[in-house]
């Protein structure tokens, strides 16, 4: 490509990544005002920011968390790059511009923006580089308009370590496809520093090198002309990476550890047999039978990794191919088409062109073509990448996180294929070029609006969610452990995957958050039969409070299986599940603690469970009077005990009306004397108590006896009576007689 030609073709990717710019942000304009704090729903990203909120008030990186297991204290085991490469970046910031009021964590939200904008501006100058086409440059830069490739992984304050991955992964391709074009050695130091980040960012990273590994053996089996110098380049930086990474290892952590889900010697482990192994097979081309020896030696490597590893390849393959139950039943392990149901499900298509867009369709295009004006091996390197992406995007939506800004290189090489091919069909005919811009500019726009519809349209929490995470902040006792390192006091229990949500914006402990730390002690207590067991198993995990959304529906094979859980040993990670465990059937589930609350509020009698004695609603979302409120919150408490004296045998009956919004509740118990005549009660709620939308009447009604016998009374209880237990005077008792 000429210089001139070149330039103003650069000229034009500036101007198109300034549009990306603009659109990166547009979801900010969108939201605004943000109400005092900017929003957002990503679950892995509440994770870190709260992670990293807690890291800049310490003055230092937080390397357990109390807040997303409570009781527990959990070492996160996060490859440790990450998080310091944040703390440590917020803190250049300040230093240089010490007088800006911008907030910490706005300049580390940032990041995800920057870096797509890079990711995207490295990958076409790359192209710019080694392709002989501008039109291909082109199509590919406005193809990079930010989609949802970009909205999952690069939108402000998205700080799950996605976009950092993304980098990683263009940056290794890139450089990759520039060492086959030019034989740069610079560019294999360039491999090792990358592996080495990589690996120390994302303990994932296994996965990734499979495929380097993979493609170099594939293309030294099948003799391509690139395999000697794509294996010099790929295992130079895997040995590099790994290296750097086993000696911080075992310098800094513990050397024993071996494991995919923390960072541990199981990471470098697989990059170092990787590149070993690709530097062997380089090696073996001065033999005569190279393919016969390569392919016993992989074998015989193969065999030493599972050996080696077996746990943590059965949990990287139960992850992958969703083998473990109750992961098949979280929406992103979910695969973007069911092939089950191809012929039954009309939406395939329409699936896969939501996630991917129009050009995905054409996608087989790039498999048995190679796209005009890349070199053979570059094209060959950036289809077998682009289909692996594309690939494990279609088993995990997740993985779309990983093309990225690269998601427009896909599809610019089967627009920029289809404009040469529709060229070719309309050559010696009038006015070709007008037909051609009047043939593409539709499907172009078209293109570009469903990008930005996932850039505008970003995801945001509920007003009721947010009011029922400020109100928690705002009324219930505020714990230790956020900004310094005391044990917190108290936890908050709720469905797993509301927990992040929870812990960041309440900034309180939660039992169980969305990586499954505490699934045990969510099962465990959700799947209490009667009342006395969610109560002892409430005091001894800490739980103070229960949050339950009342309107979202889950999988109804996730309860079935609670109750496996309390076979288990008691510990703050997920274990991977590889066999079929015993399920529940909905008649037994649906009288568990769970729904008990969620159904009946805790009112009435459920199953094995009467109305409430030490569980009470303390807070309801707004909604209209005659809804249930999205949100409610319930407290466990010591409960009022009160003592009276019937005739035995006598049944006494004690009620109190709740006003919850805008509807209206009878709490109602029933109980019998003894033969010592003497009847008990535990009473959770307190008289006038009146906040968050729960309200309740300013006497208990009692009554007992028949007929001219009855007798009623009414009953005072106070607010310290029902948190400390105490036991109710007989004066509390005040006798009412009807007119």
């Amino acid at each position: 490509m000429p210089t001139k030609q070149k330039f103003l073709v650069a000229l034009v990717v500036l101007l198109l990544s300034t549009v990306s710019f603009i659109w990166l942000t547009s979801h900010l304009f969108s939201r605004y005002p943000w109400h005092g704090q900017y929003q957002q729903c990503d679950p892995d990203s509440l994770l870190f920011t709260r992670l990293l909120e807690q890291s800049i008030l310490m003055g230092k990186v937080v390397e357990t968390d109390s807040y997303g297991c409570y009781p527990y204290e959990i070492e996160h085991g996060f490859a440790p790059f990450y998080l310091y490469f944040l703390l440590n970046l917020t803190g250049a910031f300040f230093t240089l511009f010490p007088g800006c009021e911008f907030e910490p964590l706005y300049v580390a939200g940032s990041l995800p923006i920057i870096f797509a904008l890079l990711t995207g501006l490295m990958i076409l100058f790359t192209l710019l580089k080694i392709s002989k086409k501008p039109g291909l440059v082109l199509f590919c830069a406005f193809c990079m308009l930010p989609g949802l490739e970009l909205a999952l992984s690069a939108t402000f304050m998205k700080l799950d370590y996605d976009f950092l991955v993304s980098f990683y992964i263009w940056s290794w391709i890139c450089s990759c496809i520039l060492f086959l074009e030019t034989g740069n050695r610079v560019l294999k130091i360039m491999a090792g520093i990358i592996a080495a980040l990589f690996l120390a960012t994302w303990s994932g990273t296994p996965l990734f090198f499979f495929f380097v590994t993979a493609f170099g053996f594939i293309l030294w089996f099948s003799g391509q002309n690139e395999a000697p110098r794509y294996l010099e380049f790929a295992s130079s930086g895997m040995l590099i990476g790994s290296i750097l990474n086993l000696i911080f290892i075992v310098t800094y952590r513990d050397p024993f550890l071996s494991t995919l889900i923390k960072y541990s010697l199981f990471q470098p482990g697989c990059l170092l047999l990787g590149g070993i192994f690709l530097y062997f097979i380089k090696s073996l081309y001065k033999y005569e039978r190279p393919r016969t020896i390569g392919l016993t030696v992989l074998f015989i490597t193969t065999l030493g990794i599972v050996f080696i590893f077996k746990e943590a390849l059965m949990q990287a393959t139960g992850i992958l191919f969703q083998t473990d139950p109750i992961h098949k039943t979280i929406s992103e392990l979910v695969p973007i088409i069911d092939f089950s149901k191809l012929a039954t499900n009309s939406r395939t298509v329409a699936r896969f062109t939501e996630y991917l867009n129009w050009p995905a369709i054409f996608l087989f295009f790039l498999l048995f073509a190679s796209p005009i004006g890349l070199p053979p091996a570059s094209s060959r390197t950036l289809r077998f990448w682009l289909f692996i992406m594309v690939f494990l995007s279609v088993r995990q939506v997740r993985y779309l996180r990983w093309i990225g800004a690269g998601g427009g290189v896909l599809s610019g090489m089967i627009v920029y294929s289809l404009f040469l091919m529709m060229r070719k069909h309309l050559q010696g005919s009038g006015m070709k070029n007008a037909r051609l811009v009047l043939i593409f500019l539709p499907l172009l726009v078209l293109y570009s609006l469903q990008n930005f519809s996932f850039q505008i349209t970003d995801s945001n929490l509920s007003d009721p969610q947010i009011e029922a995470y400020s109100w928690i902040a705002r009324n219930t006792p505020e714990t230790s452990g956020y900004y310094d390192e005391k044990r917190p006091e108290y936890s908050i229990l709720t469905y797993w995957d509301e927990g992040n949500l929870l812990s960041y914006y309440a900034r309180r402990p939660v039992a169980v958050n969305n990586a499954m730390w505490g699934y045990k002690t969510m099962a465990d207590i959700f799947s209490s039969s009667d009342e006395d067991e969610a109560f002892r198993l409430c005091s001894e995990y800490g739980v103070r409070y229960v949050f339950l959304s009342t309107y979202r529906q889950f999988d109804e094979q996730s309860y079935s299986f609670w109750p496996y859980f309390k076979s288990q040993p008691k510990k703050p990670e997920y274990t991977m599940i590889y066999e079929d465990i015993p399920r529940s059937s909905k008649d037994q589930y649906k009288n568990w603690f769970y729904f008990w609350l969620l159904d009946h509020l805790g009112l009435t009698p459920k199953g094995k469970f009467p109305a409430s004695s030490r569980f009470r609603l303390v807070y309801a979302a707004k909604a209209k009077d005659e809804e249930l409120a999205p949100y409610i919150l319930f407290e466990r408490v010591a409960g009022a005990r009160l003592e009276m004296s019937a005739a035995p045998g006598t049944k006494v009956s004690i009620s109190l009306e709740l006003q919850v919004g805008g509807q209206h509740f009878g709490y109602k118990v029933h109980k019998t004397a003894d033969d010592s005549g003497t009847v008990r009660f535990v009473l959770p709620y307190s008289n006038d108590y009146s906040s968050g939308r729960v309200k309740t009447s300013d006497i208990y009604k009692i009554g007992y006896g028949e007929n001219a016998d009855k007798k009623f009374y009414s009953l005072k209880v106070s607010e310290s009576c029902v948190k400390e237990g105490k036991l109710l005077p007989a004066s509390a008792l005040q006798q009412v007689q009807l007119q």
